[in-house]
Formats: structure tokens, C-alpha cells, sequence
């Protein structure tokens, strides 16, 4: 057993509890895995899995960025103790719920009104003072947005929710949905579409229904979202139950891939759930187990060594900021966050951009290039990068009409949605995002959090909100009871269910 770091974490017990435990704990080498070791004096020792493959993990961690902190991110909320000092992470995505009404009996439990026994949905006036929080922020306000639930398509006001957003300053709004309501409203997708809706991050669990029960709605909201022209992402959440079939939820995607832009994996969510502490060798999903079935789905084709963590990105907005002398969102997120490839569609096959790009090599010229002062920094950039940019490709191995040069210099006029605009439709990003629990907590990887949940206590990072269930405890506060909800809207909260 060897100790590679130390840091602190939570006791899961006295969490169950509804205590918020600071304990002391450390990252360790065993038995060709890494561990999160802890201890708390009232409830022992405890054990927990933290990266399955070793090799993996000492390739990514490498890419842990070297950050500044952000004290507009609340380290402590309601009666919670702090947990740490400040963040040390900008806010990449801003994830706002705007309701927890659900249409599916199976939706989160803690974000499923009929569950909790009460409604959290705040007013349109609300809405707007959260996204503002998250706007109003320096030195560089976050540019995207995720508007999510519950169900959002519940709301009546989701349009004008939109329009909010786009008008406080957002530039990538995207909504998350089981999809019910779009497979039923054509019009609907279009308005969504209208309304420039960027993307939709679909609930998509399975291939089949088994494992998604909502798989022929599904099938349908392609075929709508593919009239009206607007992108589709896979959020998909994998258990025990289906973690079988994550490889051929990204065959799935590619044989859609005129529509789909991406598959985004969240394993290990029945933990959060879970309140039964022993359970968890049951039924612990993580990254290693995902890529083990995309391997399997693609052999040769697709692997874990094609994926990167996403600080990996770090360099680039240094370079951008020191190009055009203007704050940027900066990439990062721990490593062990999670991480992501790109896939080219080539000739029928897979092909992911590490098969033909030396990621590392251009990462580091660019890391380099960034660090560089003094006038002329645009020309020299230019002039350098037409220099060295072959030495970044495999040529045998690039796809039909691939032309670095062009994509870089597009990229620098237009940004990366313009210099691969040729290749939406041939290209899938494979990501996949193992957030946390009590169990595995590392309060160093929280403290680097990007994607943060404006709430009326304040901004605070997405694996506090969820991961520690904050959540529950702020929604309770700003909810009203079910009865009184009903007796408002004069319905039946049950109403919203559909029958399926």
C-alpha cells in the first residue's frame, strides 16, 4: 500500500445521519487500484474505490491543473460547517433546476416531487436572479447553461425560461428531459428550435426496454429533433442494470449521428441514492466498468487510452487569454473527475481523434506558446503553429478531408463549434463524468468542481449540491407542500404523470 496524496473527505455514516463530517483522508496505491482511505472516530475506518485501473489514473493525474480560487463559490450553506476554505474552480456550466415535477415514475428520487412530498419550482422572476448570480460573477461569467429538473417541459413558462437566458447573456442553453413531450409535440421541438435552444441532453438510459422504458419515445424524438434540426446529447445514467449495454448506447448514437453530438456517461449514481452504506461493493459503477463495455461494444476501435480528463483543455484558454488579452473559462476540473474523446464517423468506422492526433504533443506546444509574452503574440502564435502543426498528425491515419490547418485557422477566427462545422455530422464526444457520494469523496477534486448550481443560499458545486444532497435541504426550504400546490393550480399534482 503506498500513499500518493493526502486530503479529506466526509464519514458516510455521519452523513447518513444528517451530519456533515470532516474527516481526514488519503489517496493510496493497492492491489493495482487507487483507494480513498478515511477515518472517522465514532464510525471506524473505511475503504473506497476510487480509480480501477492504475495506469489510467497516473496518465490523467499529470494533467491537474495549477488553479486560482474563486471565492464568489459558497463553501458552507444553512447549518452545514464549511468544508473547505475557497474554491479553486470558474463555473464551466451552470446547472439550474427549475422544477422538480416529474411526468415518469422513475425519475431521480431527490428531484422527484412525488417522492419528497413537496414542489420545488421557482417563480420566472426567481429564475432570472439565479442565472444572474452566475452572469454577474468575475473575472469571466460562465457562457453555458443547463436547465433541468425534475422535468422542465412540465413548466408552462419554459420558452420564456429561454429567453431569460439567452437575454442575462448565456450563449449555450441547453435543457435536459426524459423526452415524453417532445416525442408527442412536433410543434413543441420546433419552438424549442425557435427559440435557439442549443442542445438537448436527452435521458437515455438503454438500447432496449429493459433498460429504458422510454426507448420507442426516444426513437421518436429523434425522428422530431432530426425535422427541426436541432442537436441531441445522451445523458445517460448507468447502474447495475445497465451498464452492460453503454458500448451500444454509443453504437446507438452513431447510427444516429446526424442528430446525436455526444453520449454523456454518469456512472455510479445509484450511490448518491443509495441510503444502505453496505451496499455499495454491489452496486459501485465507475468509469473503469464503462470503459470496459465500450471496449467490448468496439474492440480495436474504441478504448480507455483514447480519453483524456477534461484539464487536459487547460492550455488552450491560457493561449486564448493571452492572444486576445480577455478572461477566460478555464478547464480545471480535477482529473479524476472524468474525461472524454472525440469520434470521427470514417468510412463506416469509429475513429477517435487520438488515432491520428498526438493530443500530448500539441497540448504541450501549446502550453508553451501560452507562457510566451511580448507584442506581435497573434503573428508569432500563427507563424509557429503553420510551422510545427504537422508534427501533430499520424497521416496514414487521418479522415477524408481532415485538414488541421484549416480547422486551427477557423477555430481562430470562429472558435471550435465553427472550424469543425464540416464535421457535426461526423463526429460523436464520448464523455463520461463519475460524480460523488459521501463514499468517495475527496474534498480536493470538490474544491475543483466546474459545474455549479446557482440556489437562493448561493452558488455552490454540483457534487455538494447532489453528491451530499444539499440539494434536498435547500429545495425543502424554498418548496411548498404538495396539498397547498394543488390547491394554487387547482389539479392534481398526480395529473402530471402520463399513461405510458
Amino acid at each position: 500500500m503506498k500513499e500518493l496524496e493526502k486530503t479529506f473527505s466526509v464519514c458516510p455514516i455521519c452523513h447518513q445521519e444528517g451530519i456533515i463530517q470532516k474527516i481526514n483522508a488519503s489517496i493510496i496505491e493497492d492491489d493495482k487500484k487507487i483507494w480513498i482511505i478515511k477515518s472517522c472516530q465514532k464510525h471506524g475506518f473505511f475503504k473506497e474505490i476510487y480509480f480501477r485501473d492504475i495506469d489510467l489514473y497516473k496518465r490523467w493525474i499529470i494533467y491537474k491543473a495549477k488553479t486560482k480560487s474563486f471565492s464568489y463559490i459558497k463553501t458552507r450553506i444553512l447549518e452545514y460547517p464549511e468544508l473547505y476554505d475557497t474554491h479553486m474552480s470558474q463555473t464551466m456550466l451552470t446547472n439550474l433546476v427549475v422544477t422538480n415535477r416529474t411526468d415518469f415514475y422513475s425519475d431521480k428520487k431527490n428531484f422527484n416531487a412525488h417522492e419528497v412530498g413537496y414542489v420545488y419550482e421557482p417563480s420566472i422572476i426567481q429564475l432570472k436572479e439565479l442565472m444572474l448570480q452566475t452572469r454577474k460573477v468575475k473575472p469571466k461569467a460562465s457562457d453555458s447553461i443547463q436547465i433541468t429538473g425534475g422535468e422542465p417541459t412540465l413548466r408552462n413558462d419554459i420558452f420564456n425560461i429561454i429567453q431569460i437566458a439567452k437575454k442575462v447573456g448565456f450563449s449555450h442553453i441547453q435543457m435536459t428531459t426524459n423526452g415524453i413531450k417532445l416525442a408527442e409535440n412536433l410543434d413543441y421541438c420546433q419552438r424549442l428550435k425557435t427559440e435557439k435552444l442549443n442542445t438537448i441532453y436527452l435521458r437515455f438510459n438503454g438500447t432496449k426496454i429493459s433498460t429504458n422504458p422510454l426507448i420507442k419515445y426516444h426513437t421518436k424524438v429523434l425522428e422530431n429533433l432530426r425535422k427541426v434540426n436541432l442537436n441531441v446529447v445522451f445523458d445517460t445514467e448507468l447502474n447495475h442494470i445497465n451498464i452492460q449495454e453503454a458500448g451500444k448506447i454509443v453504437n446507438f448514437a452513431f447510427n444516429n449521428i446526424d442528430i446525436v453530438r455526444g453520449v454523456h456517461f454518469q456512472p455510479n449514481l445509484e450511490n448518491r441514492y443509495s441510503d444502505k452504506i453496505n451496499q455499495s461493493k454491489d452496486i459501485f459503477i465507475d468509469l473503469i466498468e464503462t470503459f470496459n463495455s465500450i471496449e467490448k461494444e468496439f474492440p480495436g476501435f474504441i478504448s480507455r487510452d483514447d480519453f483524456y480528463p477534461s484539464s487536459i483543455a487547460y492550455p488552450i484558454s491560457q493561449l486564448i487569454e493571452m492572444l486576445i488579452n480577455e478572461p477566460q473559462i478555464e478547464y480545471t476540473p480535477h482529473p479524476g473527475c472524468g474525461g472524454s474523446t472525440l469520434i470521427f464517423l470514417n468510412n463506416g468506422e469509429p475513429l477517435p481523434i487520438t488515432r491520428f492526433i498526438n493530443i500530448e504533443a500539441l497540448v504541450n506546444f501549446i502550453k508553451k506558446e501560452a507562457q510566451k509574452k511580448g507584442p506581435l503574440r497573434k503573428l508569432r502564435f500563427a507563424t509557429s503553429l503553420v510551422k510545427n502543426i504537422n508534427s501533430f498528425t499520424f497521416n496514414n491515419k487521418i479522415p477524408d478531408g481532415f485538414d488541421l490547418k484549416k480547422i486551427a485557422k477557423d477555430a481562430a477566427i470562429g472558435g471550435k463549434d465553427f472550424a469543425l462545422r464540416n464535421y457535426n455530422k461526423k463526429t460523436l464526444i464520448i464523455g463520461i463524468m463519475w460524480y460523488q457520494d459521501a463514499r468517495n469523496l475527496n474534498i480536493d477534486r470538490l474544491q475543483r468542481c466546474v459545474i455549479h448550481c446557482p440556489t437562493f443560499e448561493g452558488i455552490i458545486p454540483f457534487c455538494s449540491y447532489v453528491g451530499l444532497r444539499f440539494n434536498e435541504k435547500i429545495h425543502k426550504k424554498y418548496s411548498i407542500p404538495i396539498d397547498l400546490w394543488e390547491k394554487i393550480n387547482n389539479r392534481r399534482l398526480m395529473e402530471d404523470f402520463k399513461n405510458l
